[in-house]
């Protein structure tokens, strides 16, 4: 943009669209988000991505730097399908933020409230019933109960389950699958988030509110 570059600018948006694509780091194909090898982070990693791919998507609708519609439903099944089930009122499932859970304010993240927000006001953009719906779960806390019932991530081991006010979410651990890792300082006391069976379970959202 600086140097009015075009080319350079098609290139850097077509490199920014392969992202949006299902594959073994990034976006799975259940709708989880794992990075780092085999280790979920939809709540920590994933919020990023979320937070970065949202504001393209929004930038560049309507224009011809447009994301191909595919690639979008591909963000928003991360999106939809993945991070709006692994919480409750505006708060992320602890197990989901891997070695975040060291930082203040690690469960509630205004980043993704800021994404989902801006992906509502897309032009054009699918499913943006189901958006505005998260988006005032994350910035009112009001429970959007159309994402009630019971969903399994095979590729994390995690089922998640939502209803009557409820959330509750269990996570196993298989073979190949890594857990909580130690870096940047973060997650030294996170041994025990390697042994799997964990269960997250929240009724007002904030019950786990800065656990670090």
């Amino acid at each position: 943009l600086l140097t009015h570059d075009a080319a350079l600018l098609v290139r850097a948006v077509r490199r920014g669209a392969q992202e949006m694509s299902v594959g073994t780091e990034g976006i799975r194909a259940d709708g989880a988000f794992c990075q780092h090898g085999n280790r979920w982070y939809s709540g920590g990693y994933g919020v990023s991505f979320t937070f970065d791919m949202a504001q393209l998507v929004y930038l560049f609708s309507g224009s011809e730097l447009a994301f191909a519609t595919g690639r979008v439903e591909v963000l928003l099944h991360h999106v939809l399908d993945g991070q709006r089930r692994m919480g409750y009122r505006g708060y992320l499932d602890y197990n989901s933020v891997g070695r975040e859970i060291s930082r203040p304010g690690a469960l509630k993240k205004r980043e993704l409230a800021f994404g989902i927000s801006l992906l509502a006001r897309t032009e054009g953009i699918p499913r943006r019933e189901e958006l505005c719906r998260f988006r005032d779960e994350l910035t009112r806390g009001i429970a959007d109960t159309s994402a009630d019932g019971t969903v399994f991530y095979p590729s994390i081991s995690f089922l998640s389950h939502r209803a009557c006010g409820r959330y509750i979410g269990v996570r196993g651990l298989t073979a190949g699958q890594l857990d909580a890792e130690v870096c940047n300082s973060e997650g030294v006391l996170c041994v025990n988030m390697s042994y799997g069976s964990r269960v997250c379970l929240m009724a007002r959202g904030d019950e786990y509110h800065d656990i670090n």
